[in-house]
């Protein structure tokens, strides 16, 4: 064995998976453990509560009936956590997809399939909830390190980077034999002052999005996306309907929130740290 096998054997040794620490343990022990006690024991209290309020109902409120939606959302979240222990990275698109399937799909499905029974809180809470905790698992620089999400280069056999004439892209110059490499575009393309009306513009929808989701439960009748004048409603007795135009406002809140964040990326780019 030589001397380099010898000195590289630790190292290697050490390259093992990176730690579950930091915000994202934080996060795994709210997925599957902070999350799951408080909805049980506020949902718990609730039932009591009710229970004393309406006694002829109290019975409703021990049976699968009432605590399946419960039940359904804290397992798949639970789930979902141990699976991100297992530092996959199929890991992380499941527990969005438990985020979203758990949170809106399951507010918006157990409002159709009961009826009267309407959750605008909840559903816009999970909604802000499921949002955010995507934008961080994709966002993160350390998920994206525990869980491979972003193929690293190899730089075992690392070189210099070819010149533009070696590529093919004209004679050598001066100038191109002092290229780095870097095919990157040019930074920061448009204007400071266009950043700042596209993020004006683009908040002005993210905060108006959910005011017309509880306008629309409040009022039963919520406002058709995109209509003009704002003149079109929708009553909340067609369900369908009702639920398409809160899925577009969703839509619209969330790719505002993606464009203010670029936007806000791009003005503060350039700037000294």
């Amino acid at each position: 064995m030589t001397d380099a096998q010898t000195s590289e054997a630790p190292r290697d040794a050490s390259e093992g998976s990176p730690a579950l620490k930091g915000s994202l343990l934080l996060f795994i022990v709210w997925l599957g453990l902070v999350g799951p006690v408080y909805s049980v024991a506020l949902n718990g209290f609730f039932a009591v509560r009710w229970a004393a309020m309406y006694p002829e109902a109290g019975s409703y409120y021990v049976t699968w009936h009432f605590w399946w939606f419960v039940a359904a959302r804290e397992a798949s979240r639970i789930i979902a956590a141990l699976a991100l222990v297992r530092r996959s990275a199929a890991a992380v698109w499941f527990t969005i997809l438990v985020l979203w399937v758990s949170g809106p799909a399951l507010v918006t499905g157990t409002w159709l399939l009961s009826g009267p029974v309407i959750m605008p809180g909840a559903l816009v809470r999970s909604t802000a909830i499921a949002a955010a905790a995507t934008l961080y698992l994709l966002r993160s620089g350390r998920v994206r390190t525990v869980y491979r999400l972003r193929a690293e280069p190899d730089r075992s056999n690392a070189t210099s980077p070819p010149s533009p004439a070696a590529l093919g892209y004209g004679p050598a110059t001066i100038d191109s034999r002092r290229w780095t490499g870097d095919f990157s575009p040019p930074r920061n393309p448009l204007a400071p002052w266009r950043l700042r009306i596209g993020i004006g513009l683009f908040g002005l929808i993210l905060v108006y999005a959910p005011i017309a989701i509880f306008d629309g439960f409040r009022n039963r009748a919520i406002l058709v996306p995109l209509c003009k004048y704002g003149a079109c409603t929708v009553q909340i007795e067609r369900h369908g309907a009702f639920v398409l135009c809160i899925a577009v406002w969703l839509i619209l809140a969330a790719v505002s929130a993606l464009l203010i964040v670029g936007f806000w990326r791009l003005l503060h780019r350039d700037r000294p740290a």
